[in-house]
C-alpha cells in the first residue's frame, strides 16, 4: 500500500519509488548480517519485544499519512526505522 501511496499520491516513477525504498533494503541486509550475534548476546525474547515494539510504532506512524503528507518524515522515517516491507 505504500509503494501505490508513493506512485500515485507522490507521482514518484516506478523507479523512482523503487530507489525511494532502497535505503529499507539496506537496512534489511544489515540487520542481517548482525542479528545472529545480537540473538547470542541478548536472547531472542529482547529482541523480539524490540522488533514488535517498532513495527506497531511504524504502523501508527505510517496511519497519519494523508494526501498532504511528503516522502521524507511520512515514508521514509517509518519504512526504515523498522526495516519493514512497504506492502
Amino acid at each position: 500500500m505504500v509503494v501505490r501511496y508513493v506512485q500515485q499520491v507522490l507521482h514518484f516513477s516506478p523507479l523512482e519509488a523503487d530507489l525511494a525504498f532502497l535505503p529499507m533494503t539496506v537496512g534489511i541486509f544489515a540487520l542481517s548480517r548482525v542479528t545472529p550475534r545480537l540473538v547470542g548476546r541478548f536472547g531472542q525474547a529482547p529482541l523480539l519485544m524490540l522488533g514488535t515494539l517498532s513495527l506497531t510504532g511504524s504502523f501508527a506512524w505510517l496511519s497519519d499519512i494523508d494526501t498532504f503528507s511528503s516522502y521524507f518524515p511520512a515514508v521514509f522515517g517509518p519504512c526504515c526505522s523498522t526495516a519493514s516491507p512497504p506492502d
